[in-house]
């Protein structure tokens, strides 16, 4: 993976190159953006310009993607750059919760010497997902980080890590693509694979992220299933008591679409919240049923059933029963809406 490979986020690519080539790399990062919007993309750029062979002095603006630290990370096979799961460790568990078993073995990898003689990198995906005691271990390591290393959180929240956490990272927010970028990559790499409203469909429901608009392109039954949602959502807006209870049938029915169904209804929900905060239209990232809940429900509200939307994750993910987790999650939202 390289620099000029990513679309867009000029700012935060640079502000990564510059701190590669003047010597000043973070012992830590927290990449913060929407649902597929770039952030383990621009992990991997990092990690490749630093460890490529072809840029021993760190004066090359990206890496040569050719030679054979480069390629091992295209392939996730580089030794010293590792994404860091609970199935790496062996460690299995049923919930999307981050073990403290699971940074604990980290731990032990960060504290040895790299295999190829170079920095370590570790990737902490949907990293508010680590519970208290995982992010508090992982702590220990921020207060006294390794020299040749650099862990970076991906998170789509920053607020769900510990503020001791956030105190020791450098923050680095990915800001979604404006519509026009979006639709300018997918015509230019997908034309001869979706029609235009195939397109337009992608594009007003990425939420300004180009891997989810590919997604949606690929994917048919996530095309639907975003359909479902926003026509739930549509209609407890509009206080029909059988879209609540449908809705609730439905999250029942279909919990492993859950990590999905909660990622969406926060994106949408954040970029209601900035569009009502900058007094702005609505009409440029979503379709005509969101815009359809923007014009019904005030930036209060939003703030509101956004707290609600966030949550629920580590609910869900706890030993607490699915079915009621998500039935109270959506009489919540009903009773912001409607009382």
């Amino acid at each position: 993976m390289r620099f000029q490979d990513i679309f867009g986020h000029e700012k935060a690519k640079e502000f990564l190159i510059n701190s590669v080539s003047s010597n000043k790399l973070s012992h830590a990062y927290i990449l913060e953006g929407n649902y597929k919007v770039g952030k383990m993309s621009i992990a991997l750029a990092l990690s490749a310009l630093v460890l490529c062979e072809n840029n021993k002095d760190n004066v090359n603006s990206d890496s040569c993607g050719e030679c054979k630290a480069c390629t091992m990370i295209k392939s996730g096979t580089h030794p010293d750059v590792r994404v860091v799961t609970n199935e790496l460790y062996g460690i299995q568990k049923t919930s999307k919760i981050i073990s403290v078993d699971t940074i604990r073995e980290m731990k032990n990898e960060v504290y040895t010497k790299s295999y190829m003689g170079g920095r370590k990198f570790f990737i902490i995906p949907n990293s508010e997902n680590m519970n208290v005691n995982a992010q508090n271990s992982l702590l220990k390591v921020f207060e006294e980080p390794p020299e040749d290393t650099t862990i970076i959180l991906l998170c789509e929240n920053s607020n769900a890590l510990l503020e001791t956490i956030l105190s020791r990272a450098v923050l680095i927010r990915l800001n979604p693509l404006k519509k026009e970028q979006v639709r300018e990559y997918l015509t230019r790499n997908f034309a001869n694979y979706a029609d235009e409203a195939q397109i337009s469909f992608a594009v007003n429901s990425s939420n300004g992220s180009i891997g989810y608009a590919q997604e949606l392109l690929q994917n048919e039954e996530l095309r639907e299933l975003q359909n479902k949602i926003c026509e739930y959502f549509f209609g407890i807006v509009n206080a029909d008591y059988t879209s609540m209870y449908g809705f609730i049938l439905f999250l029942k029915k279909n919990n492993s679409d859950i990590d999905f169904v909660l990622s969406y209804m926060s994106s949408f929900l954040r970029d209601m919240l900035i569009s009502k905060q900058k007094r702005e239209e609505y009409s440029s990232l979503n379709g005509e049923k969101l815009c359809g809940i923007y014009s019904r429900i005030s930036s209060g509200q939003v703030m509101k059933l956004l707290d609600i939307v966030l949550k629920y994750p580590e609910l869900i993910s706890k030993n607490v029963s699915y079915k009621i987790a998500v039935h109270n999650m959506v009489l919540e939202i009903w009773e912001v809406i409607n009382g």
